[in-house]
């Protein structure tokens, strides 16, 4: 089985389709493919004393994105406006070393936090892109 690298996972963005420009200075980055709702389809004749359940709908998919953030680069730029209007955006994430494994979404920019401020660190910044839609897988 292959195993695959995080560090190089490269996230694009746009305000179209297929985005095409990278976010830089990310720092962590993580998937939530969305949980399933489960509709409770126990009877009185459903053997055994487990209950059983079926899947309904599914909630869409979100990234949760940490960068150092750098208000001037035009990628940083991007996020605080998409965040700021709400607007609908696209964002694909493309693992390293999988050949073209990537999920793309379409959705929102809809949380923005800044970290701590310390005199010793960085500016960070955490925003998380929340699908609207379900997202597309290619391999």
């Amino acid at each position: 089985m292959a195993k695959v690298k995080a560090k190089g996972v490269v996230l694009k963005y746009g305000d179209s389709s297929g985005p095409s420009t990278t976010i830089p200075q990310h720092a962590s980055v993580s998937y939530d493919g969305g949980g399933w709702d489960r509709a409770n389809t126990t009877t009185h004749d459903t053997s055994g004393s487990t209950k059983t359940y079926t899947p309904t709908l599914k909630e869409p998919s979100s990234v949760d994105v940490r960068i150092m953030l750098d208000p001037a680069d035009t990628a940083h730029a991007w996020l605080i406006a998409a965040h700021a209007s709400g607007d609908t955006k696209y964002l694909t994430m493309v693992l390293p070393d999988a050949g073209s494994a990537q999920w793309a979404l379409v959705g929102n920019v809809t949380n923005l936090s800044i970290g701590d401020l310390t005199p010793e660190g960085m500016v960070e910044a955490s925003f998380t892109f929340a699908g609207n839609a379900a997202d597309t897988f290619t391999a």
